[in-house]
């Protein structure tokens, strides 16, 4: 029996709690909410049924050079794997709460599957891999503990915008609205100045590039 279940948000007060918890316990992100691809969860160890943390996926970034090279294909045919792709946008543990061994890792070890299950059933993509973003001085230590690949620092530069393709639909009308966007994918993305953070990479195939471009066969 595993020592972390992971209760998957589906009513407001759960989301409610998701953003407490991410609020209080994240070393130096707040929760934000996003007109994106997006599932959460809270975490819980067994057997004692502690809250010790949340944490969730959403849509993958549109430009990621390090994780873009690893998909060996053109821009235009990333937009349309990019759907198959996530990022564990939050990740909060509740330390005190915590009283087993390797926790951080074996909270990872849950959401990858969960994460896969879910995204596949509430979107009908498969998840092929996942990124996450760690700002320095913090070094990932629980990423590398479950064997995410460290690829690099992200250039300093966020982009505002995504393509709809990545967007829920019943989110359309309210991003367009903001960005006073056109529909369409092919726009310019507006950018601004971040903190570099560094990026960890988990494949959830065997064997990425094959599975990237089975996918491009199909479409």
């Amino acid at each position: 029996m595993s020592n972390i279940t992971l209760k998957k948000c589906e009513n407001h007060e759960e989301h409610e709690l998701f953003r407490q918890v991410v609020n209080e316990h994240h070393s130096y992100i707040k929760h934000t909410r996003t007109p994106t691809r997006r599932i959460n969860w809270l975490v819980y160890e067994q057997p004692t049924n502690n809250l010790i943390g949340a944490i969730g996926i959403n849509s993958a970034t549109l430009n990621l050079s390090a994780r873009d090279s690893m998909l060996e294909c053109s821009n235009e045919e990333k937009l349309k794997v990019l759907k198959n792709f996530g990022n564990n946008y939050r990740f909060a543990l509740i330390k005190e709460n915590i009283t087993i061994k390797n926790a951080g890792s074996q909270v990872l070890k849950a959401f990858r599957d969960e994460a896969k299950k879910e995204w596949k059933s509430k979107y009908g993509d498969d998840l092929l891999g996942i990124e996450t973003f760690v700002k320095p001085p913090w070094n990932g230590t629980v990423y590398k503990a479950d064997n995410w690949e460290q690829l690099g620092m992200t250039s300093g530069w966020t982009g505002s915008r995504l393509p709809l393709t990545l967007i829920p639909k019943r989110f359309h009308k309210q991003y367009l609205k903001e960005f006073k966007l056109k529909h369409n994918t092919n726009r310019k993305v507006s950018f601004e100045k971040t903190d570099k953070k560094i990026i960890f990479f988990k494949s959830m195939v065997d064997d990425l590039q094959v599975k990237v471009q089975d996918i491009l066969k199909k479409l």
